[in-house]
C-alpha cells in the first residue's frame, strides 16, 4: 500500500498539524511516512497544503506528488490545483462550510462535510474544522486506527498545545461519526 493525501486550505486552519497527526498515526502503526508541508509567505491566511504519503514498503519517491490517491480541500486555496489531479478512483473531500464546488469529475469518489460548521457548532471551536474533516477522511480511507490518531496528538503537539488536545480528539470523533453516514456526492 502507498497512500499519498495532500491536504490544502489558508494558514491558521490546522492543515500543518492534520497532516503531521496522520503521519505520526502511521509511524505509530509502523508504516513508512513522508510529510512535506508548503505554505505561503504568512503563515495565518496564506495558501497551505501538505503533502503525507504512508506505505507499508520503504518510501524512495519524492514528497513532491503530482497525482495524488485523495486530497482534503478546508478552503478555496488548492482547489483548481489539486481537483483535476486526483488519480482516478480517488478521493476528493470538500470543506462544504467553506468551499462551494461541484465538481464534474465522475471517475472520484467526492465527499462534502461542512467541518468548520460542525467544528464550530459541535465542539465549540472553529479552528478545529480540520480534525473534524481528518477524522472523517480516515473514517473512509481507514488509513490508520481511529486510537493510532488519538494517540498520536501528544507526540505532534508541543507541550503549551496540550491544552487542545481533549477538544482536537473531541473533532476527530465528531468527523469519524459524521462520515459513517457518508455517502459520496
Amino acid at each position: 500500500m502507498n497512500h499519498e493525501v495532500i491536504f490544502t486550505g489558508f494558514g491558521g486552519q490546522g492543515l500543518l498539524v492534520v497532516s503531521k497527526l496522520l503521519a505520526q498515526a502511521a509511524v505509530e502503526e509502523g508504516k513508512d511516512v513522508l510529510f512535506f508541508p508548503v505554505f505561503g509567505g504568512s503563515i495565518k491566511g496564506g495558501p497551505v497544503h501538505c503533502t503525507t504519503i504512508i506505505s507499508d514498503q520503504p518510501i524512495i519517491s519524492s514528497p513532491i506528488v503530482e497525482c495524488p490517491d485523495a486530497a482534503v480541500m478546508m478552503a478555496e486555496y488548492g482547489y483548481d490545483l489539486f481537483a483535476g489531479k486526483i488519480k482516478p478512483g480517488g478521493i476528493l473531500m470538500l470543506n462544504s462550510s467553506l468551499l462551494d464546488k461541484n465538481p464534474e469529475r465522475k471517475d472520484l469518489k467526492i465527499y462534502k462535510i461542512p467541518a468548520s460548521q460542525l467544528a464550530e457548532q459541535e465542539i465549540g471551536n472553529i479552528v478545529s474544522g480540520s480534525m473534524v474533516a481528518l477524522g472523517a477522511f480516515n473514517q473512509i480511507t481507514k488509513l490508520v486506527s481511529p486510537e493510532a490518531l488519538l494517540k498520536g496528538m501528544e507526540k505532534i503537539l508541543p507541550p503549551y498545545r496540550h491544552k487542545m488536545i481533549s477538544v482536537n480528539q473531541a473533532a476527530i470523533k465528531c468527523g469519524t461519526e459524521y462520515a459513517k453516514s457518508m455517502q459520496p456526492a
